[in-house]
């Protein structure tokens, strides 16, 4: 799993803030913990195109059903799950962040696991210089011109 420098230290401290408000954490959050400790952080320029990170829209293939759904990978606060909007927290958010374009893997949800395929990465923020400078604490607005 490859992540963003800010990515990766928003979620571990939005996870600290969970630690300090629950006795437990979801199965979910806390799986994500553990992956996070794991991953290969890099600065948000240098993050490969095909991977998705916060804020990316991944189409994705529910492989049990065969139902093609563009979501928007977004942190808990923005959640919205009529709009597609998927928290990172999720058992979904969870198994998507970090993973390629084309990959496939599975998340459960209560006793139930789904298989899901990345079809496309329709749009990841750093592959199109959006990223945060944390330096300036301002947010890159930059549009790369199309290859």
């Amino acid at each position: 799993m490859v992540i963003t420098n800010f990515d990766y230290e928003k979620l571990i401290s939005q996870i600290e803030v969970f630690k300090t408000r629950m006795e437990k954490l979801p199965e979910a959050v806390s799986l994500h913990s553990e992956r996070l400790k794991l991953a290969d952080r890099v600065n948000p320029g240098d993050i490969p195109a095909d991977v998705v990170t916060m804020n990316s829209f991944v189409k994705i293939n529910w492989m049990n059903t065969g139902i093609i759904r563009t979501i928007n990978l977004v942190y808990p606060e923005y959640e919205d799950r009529k709009g597609w909007k998927i928290s990172v927290f999720s058992s979904l958010g969870a198994a998507l962040l970090g993973r390629k374009q084309g990959n496939e893997t599975f998340y459960r949800i209560r006793n139930r696991e789904f298989s899901i395929k990345i079809m496309e990465l329709v749009f990841q923020p750093e592959a199109h210089g959006n990223y945060f400078d944390k330096n300036k604490t301002t947010h890159k607005m930059q549009v790369k011109p199309a290859k």
